[in-house]
């Protein structure tokens, strides 16, 4: 089992901000800018079930999230978008399916030794953040 506890930063995207744009949320131009220039540093802390990750913008912002595994919480995005999300641990992956207006998208996060991809997915885009592990 690939240990999930850590620091991981950001090393590139892909097909991201389009995916972003797929959403079909009003996200400001400079806000999808910032996101994808960004070299975050994204931390995990997984307790049993409960589960906390940090992102810290390489502009000096920060954002919490905090769950437990098999129960829906609400979650705002760094973009401000509000969603219903339910979370649940899949072998080396955490994933995080949520509800955002008519939609539903998936956020799975691999793990392994040497980092972390995120892929996010709804109505068929794709994106994902490839991640080192610090």
């Amino acid at each position: 089992m690939v240990q999930f506890n850590g620091k991981y930063q950001l090393e590139r995207n892909e097909n991201f901000i389009e995916f972003i744009k797929s959403l079909g949320q009003e996200i400001p131009p400079e806000m999808l800018e910032k996101l994808n220039k960004t070299k975050s540093i994204f931390e995990v802390s997984v307790n049993g079930d409960d589960v906390k990750f940090i992102s810290h913008s390489s502009s000096g912002s920060t954002h919490a999230t905090s769950f437990t595994f098999g129960k829906q919480f609400t979650e705002e995005t760094l973009a401000g978008i509000k969603l219903q999300t339910t979370p649940k641990k899949d072998g080396d992956k955490i994933v995080l399916t949520a509800n955002f207006g008519p939609k539903s998208g998936d956020r799975i996060y691999e793990f392994s030794d040497d980092g972390l991809v995120v892929s996010f997915s709804a109505g068929g885009v794709v994106g994902k953040r490839i991640y080192k592990r610090l």
